[in-house]
């Protein structure tokens, strides 16, 4: 489960399902076209990197989630700014069918997050959440056979319309909103609701990562009522807060 992540490590844990490394690297560092043996994620926490894979080059940020299948090649060239990421080994069956992605404001990091709480305490916890971080990902990286009027809803969601509401989201689409309801459940297996919640979370993860912008501007930005109803949403979805997230950021 362990692996080389070409950074310098800073803290990592694991245990039956999966492997954590936060790794810290300097600024401009560029690693050369390299393979792994098994499938992670890369959690970006602080700073930049461009990742060029199979003639593609994305640009990451904080907030952003790189999913790697096994055996995947790609390089990396970091920003002239100091760059932490949290990296998750995971059963290569978790990532059976999904290539390559790049992910921005992703509920895949509030489960990454998650997984990390529960496997800092050493407490029962950590296989649900594993759990939940494989549903993540297959959430945010099959976009098979779905009615297109659905895959509009989520490009709107994922372009920031996650403060909608759902009336909203449905005369957009142009459907009932009951049916918006049981169509999206059916097909992602959670509720509108609280996939909308999720990606509050998430975002507000992104910019409390970036340390940028004053807590009470975040929660706004985030769609939250206020700066504790960030936090106690946050602490209850991920098992962090905005302090712990930015400690983390900083190591």
């Amino acid at each position: 489960m362990e692996g080389d992540y070409h950074g310098r490590p800073r803290w990592a844990a694991r245990d039956a399902a999966v492997g954590l490394t936060l790794s810290r690297y300097d600024p401009a560092q560029v690693i050369d076209l390299h393979r792994h043996k098994t499938a992670y994620l890369c959690v970006v926490l602080a700073g930049a990197f461009n990742e060029v894979s199979d003639g593609m080059n994305d640009a990451c940020r904080a907030g952003s989630v790189v999913v790697h299948p096994a055996g995947e090649a790609h390089a990396n060239r970091f920003a002239p700014r100091p760059a932490v990421c949290l990296n998750v080994t995971v059963a290569n069956e978790a990532l059976d069918g999904v290539g390559r992605s790049v992910l921005h404001d992703s509920i895949v990091t509030v489960a990454v997050l998650r997984v990390l709480s529960h496997v800092s305490a050493s407490d029962r916890g950590a296989l649900h959440a594993v759990a939940d971080l494989r549903w993540a990902i297959e959430v945010e990286t099959h976009r098979g056979d779905r009615p297109s009027w659905l895959g509009d809803v989520r490009a709107r969601i994922e372009r920031g319309a996650s403060t909608r509401t759902v009336a909203e989201l449905a005369r957009e689409a142009g459907v009932h909103p009951s049916h918006l309801l049981r169509v999206f459940a059916s097909q992602y297996r959670v509720r509108l609701g609280r996939f909308l919640k999720l990606r509050r979370v998430a975002r507000s993860v992104s910019l409390i990562a970036t340390g940028e912008l004053p807590l009470t501007d975040i929660a706004f930005e985030s769609g939250f009522a206020d700066q504790s109803h960030m936090t106690n949403v946050l602490r209850a979805e991920t098992g962090m807060t905005p302090t712990s997230i930015r400690r983390l950021a900083a190591l």
